[in-house]
């Protein structure tokens, strides 16, 4: 990914995504905002602990720096489960409608509209972006482990499939940043939640002291291979979120006290 600016303000860009004019996407850094303490500056996530007025300021400064301010912007309420939301615009356009909309129970989104932005939040998780250029089609899902478990990438891909004829192989895919096998330690029972077929040895590592981590985007890559999603087609960020407190918040290295990233796609 390249770190670019938006009017100044910090943001992440795919390679892949970043010269296709139809598109506005990113992932944000902690720079840029208004948040203090352990959520300093651009927390993008409310039930954090962070002031609630904060958050909506930081967020309001997003949707500024893209020019987002007349459109609407829709926020899941993620639950780390495998459910993905099919977002159209003619219950957006409702009189009284808020622009900015948050949907509970749902770690995925996947719209064909313009003018509407998807946005989730992350301190750790990965977000995988996904465009079909043909169809004109976007997705944006959280995938933490328990997403990946339940197979959320593949929700996303066959909701593509039925409901917009997508076809896996001209899918492009930007895998976000997010915690690494570097940092991504876990026990041996961590296992027990996944199914058997996703039992894939090279996720997992294991160190001279005998603990255990496990690749993240690796199995996210691994699903999208199952998936038929060509290799050239994905990208994958090397970022690690917990690696890097001076750009990322990270749930695990800072034990829970922290902020969100905003990862987010729009068709203009």
């Amino acid at each position: 990914m390249e770190l670019t600016n938006f009017n100044y303000l910090p943001i992440l860009q795919f390679y892949q995504f970043k010269n296709i004019t139809s598109l506005v996407h990113g992932v944000t850094t902690r720079k840029g905002g208004v948040s203090e303490g352990p959520f300093y500056s651009l927390n993008m996530g409310t039930n954090t602990g962070d002031k609630p007025e904060r958050v909506l300021a930081n967020r309001q400064r997003l949707i500024s720096n893209l020019n987002w301010d007349s459109f609407p912007v829709v926020i899941p309420k993620q639950i780390h489960g495998n459910k993905i939301a099919v977002i159209n615009k003619k219950p957006l356009l409702k009189r009284n409608t808020p622009l900015l909309l948050e949907l509970s129970g749902v770690d995925g989104l996947i719209t064909p509209e313009k003018k509407i932005l998807l946005l989730i939040k992350v301190a750790d998780c990965i977000p995988v972006f996904l465009y079909d250029p043909f169809n004109s089609v976007i997705g944006l899902i959280h995938a933490g482990w328990r997403g990946i478990a339940q197979e959320i990438v593949t929700q996303g891909i066959q909701t593509l499939q039925k409901q917009f004829f997508s076809d896996p192989k001209s899918l492009l895919v930007g895998i976000g940043p997010g915690i690494g096998s570097c940092c991504f330690e876990v026990k041996k029972d961590f296992w027990e939640s996944f199914p058997p077929h996703q039992l894939n040895p090279s996720l997992l590592r294991k160190d001279s002291e005998g603990r255990m981590f496990f690749d993240l985007k690796q199995a996210i890559f691994l699903e999208l291979w199952k998936n038929k999603i060509p290799e050239q087609n994905i990208e994958i960020a090397p970022e690690c979120t917990c690696c890097s407190p001076e750009l990322f918040f990270s749930h695990r290295r800072d034990q829970g006290k922290t902020g969100r990233m905003g990862a987010f796609i729009g068709l203009k």
